[in-house]
């Protein structure tokens, strides 16, 4: 009996050690990744020219395991072990992405990874003025931005801009309370206006609204926080000076 007991307690732990080297084994098999960026404009476009030259960083958590720079197609090859990754991509005048993390198993095929970056935007707004009647805030702001091609009044454009409200003088896009996005519908150096009802609750009678307005790359939506209820954009493009307004 005592023998059958020992046997038994040599067998599991002959399996448990090939248990272990086979993880071991699994851990160390190679991964071959083909990463694909492609870029677009401030404006929506897709850009099919100057490819090359997007930072690919691979990594497991906080820790860097390869990087890569993509090549005139926008392709670039990074090489690892299984495992757990995500994929850091950086340009300059483009907001960073970190892709959704990839499981990845080994294997003599490249596990294909694509993403997008998308150009920060250079519209940016002076002479920043309000105006507040019967609830309603009006920004004017003088528009200054790269847009091609002439723009016809009441047409809707590529280009977008965003007021960012709050009681606080050090209003800014990360400390705001509430959001105006808009599209600009003037050429460059125009006059631009925009309307907005802020919400009484924040901005009660007697209150003082201070908004800064930011160019915003063409559809960027945000990045929206279930615990601040407030959204975080990466193409911004400068700030404007502060303006403020006593709410009557």
């Amino acid at each position: 009996m005592k023998r059958k007991i020992l046997y038994g307690i040599c067998l599991l732990g002959w399996m448990a050690a090939c248990k272990d080297e086979r993880e071991e084994r699994m851990v160390k098999l190679p991964v071959n990744v083909k990463a694909s960026v492609s870029l677009y404009d401030q404006f929506g476009n897709y850009s099919s020219d100057a490819l090359g030259g997007t930072s690919v960083a691979m990594k497991a958590g906080a820790t860097p395991v390869a990087d890569a720079v993509t090549d005139a197609d926008g392709l670039c090859s990074l090489q690892a072990t299984t495992g757990t990754y995500h994929f850091e991509c950086s340009r300059n005048g483009y907001a960073t992405v970190v892709t959704q993390p990839y499981q990845l198993l080994g294997g003599s095929n490249a596990y294909p990874v694509y993403t997008y970056l998308r150009e920060v935007s250079t519209t940016r707004f002076e002479a920043v003025a309000l105006s507040m009647f019967g609830g309603e805030l009006t920004v004017i702001a003088t528009v200054y931005h790269d847009y091609p091609y002439p723009i016809l009044g009441g047409n809707y454009y590529p280009i977008e801009g965003i007021a960012f409200m709050s009681t606080s003088p050090d209003v800014s896009s990360t400390n705001y309370m509430q959001a105006m996005s808009f599209p600009v519908q003037v050429n460059s150096g125009e006059t631009s206006m925009q309307s907005y009802y802020p919400s009484s609750i924040y901005f009660p009678s007697g209150s003082t609204i201070y908004v800064r307005v930011y160019g915003l790359a063409y559809n960027d939506y945000g990045t929206y926080d279930a615990q601040t209820l407030k959204r975080t954009y990466t193409t911004l493009g400068p700030a404007s000076a502060t303006a403020e307004i006593l709410v009557p």
